[in-house]
């Protein structure tokens, strides 16, 4: 169940669950190929040029609009990560019914604003 809260908290917060499973299985290499160019930018990033192109649109700013859904994506990810990690802890460090039962199976993120 957990697990499950996880995933679909990611495909909400993340827009994903409208977007085609082969375009998903690039956010790998998209992030990879922004982040190297943000670190450098004379390094290649073939895919993305390539979908720039496609698109019609400028190389660079298709690679920073990349690196930063890059790295927000990175920090959701983070965050429900590292809470669902905490969940998991408490459950095992339970002792007692009651401790049980008082450990919130909820990921709440905090809201801008």
């Amino acid at each position: 169940q957990l697990s499950r809260n996880v995933d679909n908290m990611v495909k909400q917060y993340a827009d994903s669950q409208n977007i085609p499973d082969a375009e998903l299985q690039t956010w790998v290499i998209q992030s990879q190929e922004a982040i190297t160019w943000g670190v450098d930018n004379t390094k290649t990033t073939p895919f993305l040029d390539m979908v720039a192109t496609a698109r019609g649109i400028d190389r660079e700013s298709l690679l920073e609009k990349t690196l930063v859904k890059s790295q927000m994506y990175l920090g959701l990810l983070a965050l429900i990560i590292g809470k669902r990690q905490a969940i998991e802890e408490a459950l095992l460090a339970a002792t007692t019914p009651s401790e049980l039962e008082a450990i919130s199976l909820e990921i709440t993120l905090p809201t801008n604003g």
